[in-house]
Parts: structure tokens; C-alpha cells; sequence
């Protein structure tokens, strides 16, 4: 596409997408504004839109190592959920 579109045409949809956001944190934005709509529903109080928004970046916090015997403990449970069918 870069190939065939004229340099005037890109600025054009550079200048669109200014007026018109079509990027990825304009959808998760949208997604996150429904989020929103949807919570309020059914809590009086009120949420900020940030507080739906997906974290990208480097994770604030890291992720505790699970010991063997957690490990096996999972295996057994799931399992005991395979066999009996639930």
C-alpha cells in the first residue's frame, strides 16, 4: 500500500486520523467507555475510565514462582474434575 499511495494522500489520512481517531487506544478506549456504562449499572459509585483500561508496559508487579506441591495440588484438582465429568 505505501508503494502505491501519493505523499499528499498520506497526509490526508494522517490529518484524518487526528480528527477521527482509528488507532488501537481509541478501541481500547471504546471498550473501557462500555466497561464503564455496564459497571455503573449495578454500582452507585462512580469509576474513573482509566481504571478499565487494558496495562501494556512492563507488568507492576511480579509473578510469584508456584512451588511443586502447588503444581501437584492443581494436577489433582483438575483431575478429579476430568473423571468426574463436571
Amino acid at each position: 500500500m505505501l508503494g502505491e499511495i501519493t505523499y499528499l494522500k498520506f497526509l490526508e489520512w494522517i490529518v484524518y486520523s487526528e480528527l477521527e481517531p482509528f488507532d488501537e487506544v481509541r478501541d481500547d478506549m471504546r471498550a473501557a467507555s462500555i466497561c464503564q456504562q455496564m459497571v455503573g449499572l449495578f454500582d452507585s459509585k462512580p469509576r474513573k475510565l482509566a481504571e478499565f483500561m487494558l496495562p501494556f508496559g512492563k507488568p507492576k508487579k511480579e509473578f510469584r514462582t508456584q512451588t511443586m506441591d502447588e503444581q501437584k495440588r492443581i494436577a489433582r484438582l483438575v483431575a478429579a474434575i476430568c473423571t468426574t465429568g463436571a
